[in-house]
C-alpha cells in the first residue's frame, strides 16, 4: 500500500498482507505450470492464517504478473469496524465502471509493490 491509502489506514497496518507467490529463491515465477487455475481461485476466495481470514482487497496489473495481491482482514471491534467496501468507497466509486478487468485496474492504481510509507 502507499500514499494516502496507507496513511489513512495506518493504525490498522496489521489488518493488511501483500501475498506474493514466488519461487525457492524469492525470485518470480518463471514457469507458470506450477500455479494451477484453482490454486488461483482459492488464492481469490481468500487466505487464513493464524485466527485471522483475510480476502483480496486489491491488485495492480504488474502486481498481478508477479503474483501477487493485497488482502484485508475484516473485523468489527470495540465498536470499530473495518472492512473491504470501506476501504474501497475511501478511494472513489467505481460503479460506473462495468468491465470487470477496467475495475480492478482502476481499483489497482492505489496499490504498489513496495511500501513507500513508514507508520508512524
Amino acid at each position: 500500500m502507499k500514499g494516502r491509502l496507507l496513511k489513512e489506514y495506518c493504525k490498522h497496518s496489521e489488518h493488511f498482507l501483500r501475498v506474493a507467490i514466488t519461487d525457492d529463491n524469492e525470485g518470480t515465477l518463471k514457469n507458470q505450470k506450477y500455479i494451477t487455475k484453482g490454486a488461483l481461485k482459492s488464492y481469490m476466495k481468500g487466505i487464513s492464517i493464524a485466527d485471522r481470514f483475510f480476502v483480496p482487497l486489491g491488485w495492480s496489473p504488474s502486481q498481478l504478473r508477479s503474483y501477487s495481491v493485497w488482502y484485508i482482514n475484516e473485523y468489527t471491534k470495540e465498536g470499530q469496524r473495518l472492512s473491504r467496501e470501506q476501504v474501497l468507497s475511501f478511494l472513489g466509486s467505481f460503479d460506473k465502471i462495468e468491465n470487470p478487468a477496467k475495475k480492478a485496474a482502476r481499483i489497482g492504481q492505489a496499490f504498489s509493490a513496495s511500501w513507500t510509507y513508514l507508520c508512524k
